[in-house]
């Protein structure tokens, strides 16, 4: 019977040193193929992923499909769609973005890929642009600072590109009109997630011009983020507590059984005098 226990103590244990991470990187098309955008989740980590879930967030067109599932991506694995687009708008090239939820043990996590990607017609933006993000306790302040390098005016729209672990403390977006050869600065105010983690986000700036769409795209990352909360208190109280009762529990078990084994009597046959 302790054989069974020194094998589940050692189930936990291996379980426990087998902890990975899930390390996801995502990458498209700037040109689209057959009416799709090529999209490719490579996993960079040490451990697997399971029941991911791709969904294309397109500005420029209408996907066919609004998501795509995917069972597990092991590690240095990648896998590739193809998002089939209809419903063209405006030519020019469109920042878009692919928000992939995936499940890591007991836990499910997202993360957001931004990428551009020429419809129809591809375009280069005339605004240049500038992050710069900071950490207030639990607010991440993002400058975004835009640069018109021609001589022409353009009005559009600044956003950023977000995970959904995010909440916004500012506008979701800003309108700008910008001069020949002139800036404008914007300031968004993120309220960070519970935890710690990097994720990458993006800021964005587009508008139209002679019935042509362009955008600019920087991309950029808060690494990272911790927010104090109840979080690594609830895991050690839930995950990292019970378990190890479980196996001080087990060893004092085992060798509890292995102290009787030990001490059991020895027992003797007895004859009888008339044998």
């Amino acid at each position: 019977m302790y054989r069974i226990y020194f094998l589940f103590l050692g189930f936990l244990l291996v379980s426990l040193a087998n902890a990975g991470t899930v390390t996801l990187s995502g990458s498209c098309s700037v040109y689209l193929v057959n009416n799709s955008i090529t999209f490719t989740l490579s996993n960079l980590g040490n451990d697997s992923a399971y029941n991911l879930i791709v969904s294309p967030i397109i500005t420029g067109a209408t996907p066919i499909n609004s998501s795509y599932q995917i069972n597990s991506l092991n590690p240095n694995e990648n896998y590739t769609i193809h998002v089939q687009l209809s419903n063209f708008g405006i030519p020019g090239t469109y920042a878009e973005e692919f928000l992939v939820s995936y499940q890591q043990g007991l836990s499910v996590f997202t993360a957001l890929f931004p990428c551009q990607v020429a419809i129809i017609k591809p375009t280069v933006s005339p605004i240049y642009e500038t992050v710069r993000s900071s950490i207030q306790s639990n607010i991440a302040i993002v400058n975004v600072s835009l640069y018109n390098v021609i001589g022409k005016s353009f009005s559009g729209n600044v956003s950023l590109l977000v995970p959904p672990e995010f909440s916004y403390l500012s506008n979701k977006s800003y309108e700008f009109h910008i001069g020949p050869y002139n800036s404008s600065n914007f300031t968004f105010k993120l309220k960070l997630p519970t935890g710690k983690a990097s994720y990458t986000l993006a800021a964005v700036s587009s508008f139209i011009s002679d019935n042509e769409h362009y955008a600019s795209m920087s991309i950029f990352s808060l690494n990272g983020i911790y927010s104090s909360s109840l979080g690594p208190t609830i895991y050690i109280l839930i995950v990292v507590i019970p378990i190890t009762l479980i196996i001080l529990l087990l060893v004092f078990m085992i060798f509890r059984m292995l102290f009787r084994k030990g001490k059991s009597p020895k027992r003797t046959a007895k004859r009888s005098k008339g044998s």
